[in-house]
């Protein structure tokens, strides 16, 4: 299951370094970023899910307080909301040092917080 999830960051990332998009580059690898983060999102909530129907399936069960249940859960938002974050963060640093006027910075940052 694994492998056939891992074809579609593996098919963008080589189209990426095949083809050369020139001055639309920031745009295409913006469009990377947010796509691979969209794609684990995805693939970590069908693993989840998955896995849960084969614990049913295989009656397995995982005896959890409620307590730890709550942390874990805590945990795993705080670290989903870190990797929604920073691939926005990386790509506005990049654009911000490579753009000129100050005119389209100011409209970046907007853009970006907005998004964030």
């Amino acid at each position: 299951m694994y492998t056939r999830w891992m074809i579609f960051p593996a098919t963008f990332g080589l189209i990426l370094q095949l083809i050369d998009f020139g001055s639309l580059k920031l745009l295409v690898f913006l469009a990377f970023f947010i796509s691979i983060v969209l794609w684990a999102v995805l693939f970590f909530q069908f693993w989840k899910r998955k896995n849960s129907a084969l614990s049913s399936r295989w009656h397995l069960k995982f005896l959890v307080s409620t307590s730890q249940r709550y942390k874990l859960s805590g945990m795993e938002w705080n670290s989903l909301i870190i990797c929604l974050q920073l691939p926005f963060e990386l790509v506005y640093a990049q654009l911000y040092e490579v753009l000129k006027s100050d005119v389209v910075k100011f409209e970046l940052t907007v853009v970006c917080l907005l998004v964030i």
